[in-house]
């Protein structure tokens, strides 16, 4: 990382964790009223020194490494009782989202000449479960219920040029990761980039409709109409069928790069299918 490039980052981090914002961040959400014992900002700073060991499993160990950092140590009920408060989430969410938008980067900036320079942003959309304490199981069900009867799905919008978070929700596992998709209105001029589990037909042609664009992997049991072939296959052979009917007549040494329709209602979906 080149010196500037440095400077600027630890700036950025200054600002992140400035006292004075944090302090302000504790009072406009409610967590702080009056500072006693417990600061907001030894809140954080004992936060970040326990989790980043990465050993933390309890309530206690938290406590404990508040008591390290603060010169004066605090017991464990009333410790609990600060983050049992409601606007305990309140604080942590304005402040996560303050970090975040604090610490943007631009990494990965397009060239006017590039290929990613019609687009306005470049969204990568994806989402990772977690195991969480049985005793959850009826506020976050799991899908896997024999293994983990309670766990959560972590979804994420990734701006990949600015190498921020874009959203993130929490939800139970059991819920579809679809339903988590960007606005298909916010969209326009952005490209979407995202897993098989995001594909719908009725999402994307909405992302269509509105002007974005988006390159999404499929499932195997996809059956559109081929409009087109610009290559693999064999034109004359696959044309106007669909896709399901004509596997065999796909070419197996290279990719098929194929336009295909799917009708979506009284609509018409219309993009390329790359199928390897």
């Amino acid at each position: 990382m080149k010196q500037h490039e440095a400077n600027k980052l630890l700036r950025g981090f200054k600002r992140a964790f400035s006292e004075q914002t944090i302090t302000a961040i504790g009072r406009s959400t409610g967590f702080f009223q009056r500072e006693r014992k417990m600061t907001p900002m030894k809140m954080i700073m004992s936060l970040l020194s326990c989790f980043a060991g990465g050993q933390s499993t309890t309530l206690a160990d938290v406590q404990r490494s508040y008591n390290a950092l603060s010169p004066e140590s605090m017991a464990y009920k009333p410790f609990h009782n600060q983050l049992s408060k409601a606007a305990f989430a309140r604080f942590m969410q304005e402040l996560a989202s303050h970090v975040l938008s604090t610490l943007v980067v631009e990494v990965l900036k397009p060239t006017r000449a590039g290929l990613l320079a019609e687009f306005g942003r470049v969204l990568v959309q994806d989402g990772s479960s977690f195991a969480v304490k049985d005793t959850l199981r009826r506020t976050y069900p799991g899908r896997f219920t024999t293994v983990s009867p309670a766990a959560v799905e972590l979804h994420v919008t990734w701006n990949l040029c600015r190498e921020s978070i874009e959203q993130v929700v929490l939800t139970p596992d059991t819920f579809t990761e679809r339903a988590e998709l960007p606005p298909a209105q916010s969209l326009r001029g952005d490209l979407l980039l995202a897993d098989r589990g995001y594909f719908d037909r009725d999402y994307l042609r909405a992302v269509a409709a509105h002007g974005g664009h988006f390159l999404v992997r499929a499932q195997k049991g996809i059956n559109p109409v081929i409009e087109s072939v610009n290559s693999g296959a064999r034109a004359s052979r696959v044309v106007g069928h669909h896709l399901k009917d004509i596997r065999g007549q796909l070419a197996k040494d290279q990719p098929n790069d194929l336009v295909v329709r799917w009708q979506v209602g009284r609509e018409t979906l219309r993009c390329r299918v790359v199928s390897c």
